[in-house]
């Protein structure tokens, strides 16, 4: 291997669409062992202090095109040899293929968006030829047409769409990347868990937190799709599963238990003494695609399902709740899924069999050394309090 390949280096010309970036383009001239060599072109930034939100998305949205612009550009730049230097070639990037002004990309990205030069010129206050020329300068950069134009309308080419992709993906993962920058800087402890976890669980538990602790801000964002904390504006993530996910750092909360329950009321005027008793009674089943269901409640005890003189089915947990509640019949009840309000006052398991599935809820997070106090203060807590939540 040879020493640290030689730099060179010239300013490019200020980027004046972009006043809080300026930017220089960095050549490296590095030759393999097949003695072929490679360009690989770097651009440096330095942004000046940005004071709010705007700023740093406006900011991270030039970095974001610039960045795909130069994964399109990647694939159709060519090279050639510019200069010997002791017996070995160099290559540079075609002249061509320098960046060209982000204000070019910005009207290519409202227009492609927008497919309208007149919409896109209304949104980013420009005339319509402005943006017709921002846009043919583009694609002579690019070498390519993006645009395919009919008298009216305008369509997207082949290169066109692939070039909005790149733009779009880019944009998209910038904004990501700002909200979970912006939820660094606040106090408010974030929390995420599914929709029925955040209701019947995590919210009374961040009651009973903020009564102890009324100067953290809470907040509670309730979704049935995965929450990563590593990639989303989250400190904490609830989730459901054997807690086999390697890079995840996590903390146990409580084991999954699943019994038969009913209300007080519904149960003066029924007698339940096995499970066989069930099939007699108006079993209220969930059908929402994951959860646990009384087919499969009873596959797990080994009986056979029978068909139940009635039932009601229905697509969440909270229309269960409320059926049961109602004194509608016999529901599926979790350890962790029913209040403890609920359970002293309105609900009762009519049979002391339960099912344990091997599955639990634990709370993850991107590390535990990255944690704000509060956010520390609050993990400390709801550890603790899932030990004496759960209905045994």
């Amino acid at each position: 291997m040879g020493g640290r390949p030689g730099l060179s280096s010239k300013p490019c010309q200020r980027l004046s669409p972009a006043p809080l970036i300026s930017a220089r383009i960095v050549h490296a001239r590095v030759p393999d062992r097949q003695s072929k060599f490679r360009g690989a072109m770097h651009a440096e930034f330095a942004c000046k202090p940005l004071s709010s939100y705007a700023d740093k998305t406006r900011c991270l949205s030039r970095l974001g095109i610039l960045h795909a612009l130069m994964c399109f550009a990647r694939g159709r730049e060519r090279h050639k040899p510019v200069s010997s230097r002791g017996g070995q070639q160099t290559m540079a990037l075609h002249s061509k293929k320098r960046l060209p002004p982000l204000n070019t990309i910005t009207a290519f990205d409202a227009s492609a968006r927008l497919m309208s030069f007149t919409k896109a010129a209304d949104e980013l206050h420009m005339s319509q030829g402005a943006i017709s020329r921002q846009v043919q300068v583009l694609e002579a950069r690019l070498g390519v047409a993006l645009f395919s134009r009919n008298h009216k309308e305008i369509k997207l080419t082949k290169a066109g769409t692939i070039f909005q992709l790149a733009i779009s993906q880019s944009l998209s993962s910038i904004k990501r990347a700002v909200a979970v920058i912006e939820a660094l800087e606040t106090n408010t402890v974030t929390i995420a868990a599914s929709v029925a976890m955040s209701s019947f669980w995590l919210m009374p538990a961040v009651i009973a937190f903020r009564s102890l602790h009324p100067e953290i801000n809470v907040r509670v964002i309730a979704s049935n799709q995965p929450v990563d904390p590593r990639k989303e504006a989250v400190d904490f993530a609830i989730r459901y599963g054997d807690g086999n996910w390697p890079g995840v750092e996590k903390e146990w909360l409580v084991d999954e238990i699943i019994f038969p329950i009913c209300s007080r009321e519904y149960l003066k005027t029924r007698t339940i003494n096995s499970v066989n008793d069930l099939f007699s009674e108006t079993l209220i089943d969930l059908d929402d695609g994951i959860s646990c269901c009384w087919e499969s409640w009873f596959e797990m005890q080994g009986i056979d399902m029978q068909p139940a003189r009635r039932a009601i089915r229905v697509s969440n947990h909270d229309l269960a709740h409320r059926a049961v509640c109602a004194n509608e019949g016999v529901a599926l009840g979790w350890n962790y899924g029913i209040p403890r309000d609920v359970r002293e006052t309105i609900l009762v398991r009519p049979l002391a069999v339960r099912l344990k599935t091997g599955y639990s809820e634990f709370l993850t997070m991107t590390s535990k050394a990255d944690l704000s106090d509060d956010a520390r203060t609050f993990l400390n807590w709801i550890v603790g309090y899932a030990k004496t939540s759960t209905w045994q």
